[in-house]
């Protein structure tokens, strides 16, 4: 690496050549065993080491950096397949070291349960001499607490594990300083009392440098796309023509850079990357740029691995039956022919044209290697809608924010839980980690696919409750087109400046600016009262401000009379 390269260029599929002073790691395996030769457990190495900003997860550029900071020379794809077993794009404690995530995360519950804060909980243990604890201090603290330990394989079974994860520089001692990083749980646990499961806050600041720097990558994802589109005549093509030079199904930010020179692309290429970058796992993959193509792939090398073995014997099979395969290819009559008498039901053109690297209408073996060399596509690609995991999805939904008191749970969760950061649009790996957070674990890839009817990588209100997400797209165009902004919208509705509008004054004002006829204002007012105090603030008007808007809103000319016909205050 160069002096000051950022971590960006560590992104690379391989950490360079080996140097001098470099450490050679096979895999995760080798990898392993060293860290506990220099850290004594995985979960030291996890807390001292890997997680040093304490976050608690871990992405692939993080990764990378951690291993440059080791001095390791392996392949980092390869160890984030090893590592990211459950493809969510991150790396957590549980993926790390699961037996010393299952003591450790038991802890911190428990300190949560029986404890206000971090120095009570270090007092609870102490001896009362005025030291730090030692590992049978600790021990006997915690079992005079209350605190039970399990049986474990590691050498001195859970408490000299638990211990480790405390005494982080290998003192054989621990005192306050140890205890305080549950001061960060116990105040993220105090906030989710009041706001559903596992809710993490977003300052506006955030929501509002995440609002511009996606209105940014989507104008410059539109324009690479047509330069892609223009170069290699579709997305896939040009992904594994342009993008994916060692045929990994992963893109690097390096890789995208070098992809961007060689298309001579005139846009903001950092823009560009965290567009594609959706899920900040620190590579891109092809369902971030073309998830129908990606889906198609993936369908077909699932059909062909479990009929075939794998998509090279199928494709054998497809030259066998073919007639007069020229030079071990065959052109598309041929080859969606012999899948047709094979049994396959999925698209053949979009196939195709995907595998044909070319262009030159012409599909052979080597141009199908690339989907076995595809180790581990998305579950959610090729897994089918769950229409019965869904229905129990909305009811455990329902009934954990029900108990906020919100009028409309369904709302409040998708605000709180599934879209924290107020876009209208949650991604795979965002909606994977709410159901995390909700404790919800039927068939998540296939809730998804219920959910994402059709295909386009992410998901809106709309799949969720399209009456609700029609409501407030009928509210959010109104108060833009009436006022210009929804500030200015709500600056308007406040006539006493109060900073607040009661549902009375709210049905006051917006009839007096002339919402339409036909909206359900005691709906409208059950989406926007996020904390349900019968009130409406301007914080939860503010939300409407990024909401992206796929397609216009479905107004219902036939109804007449007041708007808010039914039940007032």
């Amino acid at each position: 690496l160069k002096k000051g390269a950022g971590a960006g260029a560590l992104c690379a599929p391989r950490i360079g050549v080996m140097m001098k002073g470099q450490t050679h790691c096979t895999g995760w395996p080798e990898l392993k065993e060293l860290l506990k030769q220099r850290h004594g457990s995985l979960l030291r190495a996890w807390r001292a080491e890997i997680d040093k900003d304490g976050d608690g997860r871990l992405n692939f550029t993080e990764l990378c950096s951690v291993c440059v900071r080791m001095h390791l020379h392996m392949d980092m794809m390869q160890l984030w397949r090893e590592l990211d077993t459950d493809q969510d794009g991150q790396i957590t404690l549980s993926d790390f070291d699961p037996a010393g995530a299952a003591v450790f995360l038991r802890f911190c519950r428990w300190c949560i349960e029986n404890f206000p804060d971090a120095l009570g909980a270090y007092m609870a243990m102490d001896t009362g001499e005025g030291r730090p604890l030692s590992l049978q201090d600790f021990e006997r603290g915690c079992i005079r607490q209350g605190f039970v330990f399990q049986e474990c394989h590691e050498v001195g079974g859970e408490p000299a594990l638990l211990f480790s994860g405390l005494d982080l520089y290998k003192t054989g001692l621990v005192d306050e300083q140890a205890f305080l990083f549950l001061d960060r749980i116990l105040a993220q646990h105090s906030r989710r009392k009041h706001t559903g499961p596992r809710c993490k806050p977003v300052s506006e600041a955030k929501k509002l440098v995440y609002s511009r720097a996606k209105l940014e990558g989507g104008r410059n994802l539109t324009l690479f796309k047509e330069a892609l589109k223009a170069h290699s005549g579709n997305l896939a093509r040009a992904w594994r023509r342009c993008l994916d030079e060692d045929g990994s199904m992963f893109v690097t930010r390096v890789e995208l850079y070098r992809a961007a020179r060689m298309l001579r692309f005139q846009g903001n290429v950092r823009a560009l990357w965290h567009a594609l970058d959706m899920d900040d796992s620190g590579i891109t993959s092809l369902e971030e740029l073309d998830v129908a193509a990606a889906h198609t792939l993936a369908q077909f090398k699932k059909w062909s691995t479990q009929r075939s073995g794998s998509c090279q014997e199928l494709f054998n099979e497809i030259i066998f039956m073919a007639q007069n395969p020229k030079n071990g290819q065959v052109n598309y009559k041929q080859f969606a022919k012999c899948l047709k008498k094979l049994g396959y039901q999925g698209p053949t053109k979009e196939l195709f044209q995907s595998l044909d690297l070319t262009g030159g209408g012409l599909v052979s073996g080597e141009d199908v290697l690339f989907l076995d060399k595809w180790k581990s596509p998305p579950v959610w690609l090729h897994a089918r809608p769950d229409h019965g995991a869904l229905s129990q999805f909305k009811e455990e939904l329902c009934d954990a924010f029900q108990a906020t008191g919100a009028d409309n749970p369904f709302v409040l969760a998708w605000r709180l839980l599934l879209d924290p950061m107020e876009s209208n649009r949650v991604i795979w790996k965002e909606f994977a980690e709410a159901c995390r957070q909700l404790g919800f674990k039927r068939n998540v890839p296939g809730v998804w696919r219920a959910l994402d009817v059709d295909m386009s990588g992410y998901i809106t209100l709309k799949e969720l409750d399209a009456e609700c997400d029609n409501v407030l797209k009928i509210f959010k165009i109104w108060a833009e087109r009436t006022f210009g902004t929804i500030s200015k919208a709500f600056d308007a509705l406040d006539e006493d400046g109060s900073g607040e509008l009661t549902y009375r004054e709210f049905r006051q004002a917006v009839l007096k600016h002339g919402l339409p006829a036909s909206m359900n204002l005691n709906q409208l007012l059950s989406c926007l009262d996020l904390d349900g105090k019968r009130c409406i603030s301007r914080d939860e008007m503010m939300f409407l401000t990024d909401w992206e808007l796929d397609e216009d809103p479905v107004v219902d000319k036939s109804k007449s009379g007041s708007p808010g016909a039914g039940k007032r205050d």
